[in-house]
């Protein structure tokens, strides 16, 4: 079987706008180490591949079990700090208290709904990115980058499978199911193929080295979307140390509740209450000073990483940085 028709979008952009983006994107994450624009780059190797567009009727068929939510009422028990204060005699307290909580029923629920679906996938065994990012490669290329015309070429069974697996899932997607949540869902049904056209394509990719490691970025050359790429990860060297830094407030936390547990054990309950609320606090502080200690080390990286990049940027005689690019 081969397409029915064949086109081909024309590349929008060179390996040195491939390259940029790639060392934008590698700064741009907060992730990435500060010396990560040091790795060894390969060379940039530039593809075109296959892929199809289906077009189906589908008719389906799925259950799933549907929630409904509500708000139910009900009492707590719980310590009544107050009446102990005021009795002042070592003997607990407790008072309940109303709250409300949500709780799903659940119930089966099927039907069966008819469309027509439009999907793309690549066409082949290798792997290819998922149908949504080839969707908007297709979308947001330009018109005049389109060639058509062109021969007609093989369809992969496989391909053609997974197309009519989407195609099925798109008409689950759009089925009105009631409720307020669903589980258990499935779905089977048929794909009446009406039309398999053909779309090639082209890719940029480079290999990169960091640390003897190996890493990956790619992306279509033509289009506005996201590039696919695995990146150096030592964001957790940050996290470490700002744990390290804000360590001393467990130490201190704990030693308060220690403190109000004793003095709870002595029976001044009330006081023991605002000690173990000044506890609560110290561990409340140590997460925020953690927080701003974590962004403010990124943020010093990222401009770290910013300069490196307007450097790399001009060495390898690319397009200036913008402001918002980053």
């Amino acid at each position: 079987m081969k397409v029915e028709y064949s086109s081909k979008i024309n590349k929008e952009k060179d390996k040195k706008e491939f390259l940029r983006e790639a060392l934008i994107d590698l700064t741009k994450s907060k992730e990435t180490p500060v010396d990560v624009l040091d790795c060894e780059f390969g060379e940039i190797v530039e593809k075109e591949r296959e892929y199809i567009l289906v077009t189906g009727d589908v008719d389906l068929n799925y259950s799933c079990t549907v929630g409904y939510d509500r708000q139910e009422e009900y009492y707590e028990q719980v310590r009544d700090y107050e009446k102990e204060r005021v009795y002042n005699n070592g003997v607990k307290y407790y008072k309940n208290v109303k709250k409300t909580r949500t709780v799903t029923d659940w119930s089966p629920f099927s039907g069966t709904r008819t469309s027509t679906e439009t999907t793309i996938v690549g066409n082949g065994d290798e792997e290819f990115r998922d149908s949504y990012q080839i969707g908007s490669c297709v979308k947001t290329s330009k018109e005049e980058s389109f060639q058509d015309g062109l021969d007609c070429f093989d369809v992969c069974e496989t391909s053609l499978e997974e197309a009519k697996q989407n195609c099925k899932r798109l008409c689950f997607a759009g089925a009105t199911i009631p409720g307020d949540r669903k589980k258990d869902v499935d779905y089977s049904g048929t794909v009446d193929v009406k039309s398999v056209k053909g779309v090639i394509i082209p890719e940029y990719s480079v290999e990169y080295k960091y640390n003897e490691v190996d890493y990956a970025y790619e992306n279509f050359a033509c289009g506005d979307t996201e590039a696919e790429f695995y990146s150096p990860n030592d964001s957790g060297d940050v996290v470490a140390k700002a744990k390290k830094k804000t360590k001393p407030f467990i130490f201190v936390g704990i030693g308060v509740l220690v403190g109000g547990f004793i003095i709870n054990c002595l029976g001044y309950l009330g006081l023991a209450f605002l000690i173990y609320s000044l506890g609560a606090g110290v561990f409340i502080a140590k997460y925020v000073i953690k927080n701003k200690i974590q962004n403010k080390e990124f943020n010093s990286r990222q401009e770290i990483k910013i300069e490196k990049l307007k450097k790399v940027l001009e060495k390898h005689g690319l397009k200036p940085l913008e402001e918002n690019e980053i």
